[in-house]
């Protein structure tokens, strides 16, 4: 009987938290499904900052959670397991300020997923609030699954993943000679100014927000075509050129505006990815924006 309690007092709190702050509608929900073993997450264009919170994951001893996500672009989206508190979660005369507080607590575990990330992770057996926050602009779905350790046929896949300070820290992490991103240039869109800075193993990552539209520059061990950009939409167009010594092929769907980019220089790829607001892939960097970007770019 509790378990039923908990769900409906919380799926109330996840309908309030949903639209908080944003009179654009649901732009971030998600269900849990009724034995509290799954859920799906839905980002419609959610901005930085929105998130949807709601109730109960239920993980038994030897549980794996597995997160998978299909976010558009550079969708960042991250998970915090909360443990429920049986006092609050059965209180049906519970006030709405009373259930939004449980959103500030300290999470057991936060998880974050981007792209097409696969991440698996463990917490202490018990119930589990889950909030759901968009850490940058997202339009996608994340599928959060719990499954017993043992015969659930998965591998254990961790983020690959590492947030760092600086293009230095991300390229030592990467394995790569530097990593220079020409900050302070002017370009169409304004100065360009690194939000954020990680790596994978092989791969240095810069971040670059402006008012209407996500960069992602990449460079990476050269292998293959190059195209270490995480992007697999289609594109209406597709044309080539050199810039700064770099052979530059560049995918758009308006002909002369790159929405992906992958330049070969020597032992290295770079790929530049522009997205318009909430993933839109008809927005599209100009010949004098990459020239301008592949010039600085080390």
């Amino acid at each position: 009987m509790r378990k039923k309690t908990v769900m409906i007092v919380i799926a109330a709190l996840a309908m309030i938290l949903v639209f908080a702050g944003c009179n654009r509608g649901p732009v971030l929900s998600f269900n849990i499904a009724e034995d509290g073993k799954s859920l799906d997450a839905t980002f419609d264009k959610a901005k930085k900052g929105d998130y949807a919170m709601a109730g109960t994951l239920i993980v038994e001893d030897g549980d794996v959670i597995r997160i998978d996500s299909a976010l558009e672009g550079n969708g960042k989206a991250t998970f915090s397991l909360i443990s429920a508190d049986g006092d609050v979660a059965t209180d049906e005369n519970a006030s709405v300020e009373e259930l939004a507080g449980i959103s500030d607590a300290d999470p057991t575990v936060e998880v974050s997923v981007s792209g097409s990330d696969s991440v698996e992770c463990t917490v202490p057996s018990g119930d589990y609030y889950v909030k759901v926050t968009a850490d940058k602009k997202a339009t996608g779905t994340v599928n959060l699954v719990v499954e017993g350790s043992e015969g659930s046929g998965t591998t254990q896949m961790p983020n690959p993943w590492s947030d760092v300070a600086t293009g230095a820290e991300a390229a030592q992490g990467a394995g790569v000679d530097t990593f220079e991103v020409p900050e302070g240039a002017e370009i169409s869109l304004g100065a360009i100014k690194v939000e954020a800075y990680r790596y994978m193993d092989g791969i240095a990552e810069a971040y670059i927000p402006f008012p209407a539209v996500d960069m992602t520059i990449r460079k990476g061990i050269y292998a293959g075509d190059g195209d270490i950009s995480g992007d697999y939409n289609e594109y209406a167009h597709m044309w080539t050129d050199n810039i700064n010594g770099m052979d530059v092929s560049c995918y758009g769907n308006r002909e002369g505006e790159s929405t992906k980019t992958v330049a070969i220089s020597g032992d290295y790829a770079y790929t530049i990815t522009a997205y318009g607001m909430g993933g839109d892939t008809d927005y599209g960097l100009s010949a004098d924006d990459l020239n301008t970007i592949l010039s600085g770019l080390k």
